[in-house]
């Protein structure tokens, strides 16, 4: 017999759903229409403040995507059911690993890897990610019903007829067609894609702004079933897949992921769903009640109508084990009034294949070391919430740092340091700006640094920064997709310089709009040096032109 509440809730994942709810709060905050009756949905956003590249987005996008969606819930509701099974199979491509994640830098990426891994990669996100968010948004805008014979290149023309060219960044339908027809042709400095030249850092601009749309739509999505009312969502049929998503955004536990979700249908068994599981208890009786509470969050979220739900559970051994429950049973059990259920009842009659187990001590050692970690930052964060009350603002929360590079000239240690900020309204704030700036320089200047260079490590010491170089972004990127931008790109916030010791002269923020704690700081672009930067240009031009006369 097992108490039925404890389907319902897990002491394991209490304090970490109670944290990625305030993350959650924190970065979407403009979105969450009421913070007293908050949606499951809105912990499928958990992803997208913490994971790499899924934290790659645009709010500009997102009101865009969330303008559309919520102009007509009823014809939205009518576009998502019929568009359904394209929309599961986007956010199915979406999730799923991308081989170029770990070339976050420009220097990382050659040639070899824009044609091997960027290339294929450009593709399917238009193929199998791109086209199918973009059938939800082109049913909802096009004339007269939602259905219809979808293709990727009206959609195109119908979405940029209502002006919505903001949802289609990063796409180039050039690129595509190029790619995958190859009629691709590299040279020296460029890529000719039929007959359509770029240089490669054009390219992967490119590809960065698509996979920034591409997480912006999902989140446009999730919030607009996280938004709508209960009653209307009621009316929203999704997919396995989107599903899936949803019950691992109500797990929130280390250790216990899903790893994805097939269905099948079998004239014996009926319809079945496949979950894979990745646990990290052995123990049988570990893996059988979290099954059983994942199964509750599956027919909480709407999945009633299977038959059996097949867990292969992965806990680190070469065999994975296999739990069947019946849907049908565990539903009815879950309806009625008791107090308990009969595990014997909802375990299919097929015999549960659990090839492991471990003792008591190893299975308590387990729990305390995910208990101990969450009531430790629990309770840190709820005396940060305690400092903000009195007006007492955590710097430390308030940006990432990035990339720390480390350059040595002349046997002197310079430290750059790219950071972005974690709330993009601070980006109008020079009051935090001023203290961030600090915090990293304070940070940096105790730090003991030593070059990567095998070289000059040969003839220098290991020694602390004698200048620190801050770049402030206001929306997070891979490194590549902030240095591109620059001022006039609009993301780069402000710079920063921090020179150790007076005899030293200022090299990277010579003309400063604020000096504060010896930290001299900009603003916005330097128009002096500008100027004076493009009249040397000139002259030397012109001497040049000169010289060949």
């Amino acid at each position: 017999m097992i108490q039925k509440k404890f389907l319902y809730y897990d002491p394991l994942a209490e304090n970490y759903l109670e944290l990625s709810l305030r993350e959650i709060q924190e970065k979407f905050s403009k979105y969450i229409l009421n913070e007293n009756a908050v949606s499951i949905w809105y912990f499928v956003l958990s992803k997208f403040c913490k994971e790499i590249p899924y934290r790659y987005y645009d709010e500009g996008i997102i009101d865009c995507a969330l303008e559309v969606l919520e102009g007509s819930n009823t014809r939205t509701i009518e576009a998502f059911n019929y568009w359904k099974q394209k929309i599961d199979i986007g956010f199915e491509n979406l999730y799923r690993k991308s081989s170029v994640t770990k070339y976050d830098d420009l220097v990382e990426t050659g040639y070899i890897k824009i044609t091997k891994e960027f290339f294929p990669e450009y593709l399917r996100y238009v193929e199998d990610i791109f086209g199918n968010f973009i059938a939800l948004f082109w049913a909802i805008k096009k004339k007269r019903s939602v259905e219809g014979n979808f293709e990727l290149k009206g959609a195109i023309s119908v979405l940029k007829g209502k002006k919505l060219d903001l949802l289609l960044r990063g796409y180039e339908e050039k690129i595509r067609n190029s790619l995958a027809h190859g009629n691709t042709i590299l040279k020296f400095n460029s890529i000719i894609f039929n007959s359509y030249e770029m240089n490669p850092i054009e390219f992967l601009a490119k590809f960065d702004t698509l996979q920034r749309t591409l997480n912006s739509l999902a989140i446009a999505i999730i919030l607009f079933l996280a938004r709508i009312k209960d009653d209307e969502c009621k009316k929203i049929c999704i997919g396995s897949t989107l599903t899936s998503i949803l019950v691992n955004g109500i797990i929130n536990r280390p250790g216990l992921k899903i790893c994805g979700s097939v269905e099948s249908d079998y004239y014996l068994t009926g319809k079945q769903l496949h979950i894979s599981i990745l646990n990290n208890f052995k123990s049988r009786n570990a893996i059988l009640l979290d099954s059983l509470r994942i199964s509750t969050m599956y027919i909480k979220c709407g999945a009633t109508d299977y038959n059996r739900f097949l867990f292969e559970t992965s806990v680190g051994t070469p065999i994975e084990s296999l739990v069947i429950i019946d849907v049908k049973k565990l539903h009815k059990e879950l309806e009625n009034e008791n107090e308990y259920i009969s595990d014997t009842d909802v375990f299919a009659k097929d015999a549960q294949l659990l090839w492991n187990d471990e003792g008591k001590l190893a299975y308590k050692i387990k729990m305390w070391k995910i208990l101990i970690p969450s009531n430790y930052l629990l309770a840190k964060h709820n005396k940060k919430l305690e400092w903000k009350k009195i007006g007492k603002i955590v710097i430390e929360d308030r940006y990432l740092i990035r990339k720390t590079e480390i350059i040595f000239h002349d046997k002197i240690p310079k430290v750059k340091i790219h950071a972005v900020l974690n709330f993009s309204l601070d980006a109008y704030n020079k009051e935090n700006i001023k203290r961030i700036a600090q915090d990293i320089t304070k940070k940096h200047l105790r730090r003991i640094v030593k070059s990567s260079n095998p070289i000059v490590k040969q003839i220098t010491r290991f020694r602390r920064p004698k200048y620190i170089w801050i770049q402030l972004y206001k929306n997070d990127g891979c490194i590549r997709w902030l240095n591109s931008g620059g001022w006039k790109g609009g993301n780069l916030v402000a710079i920063a310089e921090y020179v150790k010791g007076k005899k030293r002269q200022p090299l990277y923020v010579d003309n400063p709009e604020e000096i504060w704690k010896n930290i001299r700081i900009r603003y916005d672009v330097d128009i002096e040096k500008l100027r004076k930067t493009e009249q040397e240009l000139n002259e030397l031009i012109q001497t040049i032109y000169v010289k060949r006369k």
